[in-house]
């Protein structure tokens, strides 16, 4: 996904969940509290479609804590992504109607 749209999400996702997400598509975050709530969580109810910014959401309709984990990425120095503008735009478009379907889903306890 472009810069953009990642800083497009990060921004809605943070309002949503109420703390700063930096980038909610690395993957790079945990719970304060990996435990067995979490895990029996994400057994039965991991999202599919969109799993990194949609579990984000998740863990905090939950009332569980989490946290990012800093990372280096690298610049890519041969080939191309496979992700064009339109692409970054459209699947952005799709994460985001994901994450307002999921905060209108019913509570989990």
């Amino acid at each position: 996904m472009g810069r953009i749209a990642i800083s497009v999400l990060s921004k809605v996702i943070s309002i949503i969940v109420g703390q700063k997400i930096t980038d909610p598509t690395s993957g790079f975050s945990s719970t304060s509290s990996t435990n067995r709530k979490v895990i029996q969580l994400f057994a039965s109810d991991y999202p599919q479609d969109y799993p990194k910014p949609e579990a984000l959401v998740l863990l905090s309709r939950c009332g569980l804590k989490m946290g990012e984990v800093p990372v280096s990425m690298s610049q890519r120095y041969f080939g191309e992504s496979s992700i064009t503008k339109i692409r970054s735009v459209y699947d952005m478009g799709k994460v985001l109607l994901a994450i307002f379907v999921d905060c209108f889903k019913k509570r989990i306890p």
